[in-house]
């Protein structure tokens, strides 16, 4: 696997089917990594350049700098203020 190295941490990801025009980009879930995609990478790499990252806080990656909550938390916050802007937005 390959990896960027960030200050504040390592994202690792996989990458075949190098060389092809088209991309696809594969990304898991809450708890999961790169390896759930194994099958599916198999599958498309023979046409696409298949990229599929750990990302933070999953796999290989490093670990994020802040709880899951807090991500939860950070995500209600700004789709509230993305409403209310919209809201008032409104003639």
């Amino acid at each position: 696997m390959d990896h960027i190295e960030r200050t504040d941490g390592e994202i690792f990801y996989r990458i075949e089917g190098r060389g092809h025009k088209e991309t696809l980009v594969l990304l898991h879930g809450l708890s999961a990594d790169s390896g759930m995609f194994q099958p599916q990478i198999d599958f498309f790499k023979v046409r696409y350049q298949v990229i599929a990252p750990d990302l933070r806080g999953n796999g290989q990656s490093s670990s994020l700098t802040c709880q899951a909550d807090q991500v939860l938390v950070y995500r209600q916050q700004m789709c509230w203020r993305f409403w209310k802007k919209k809201a008032s937005a409104k003639p």
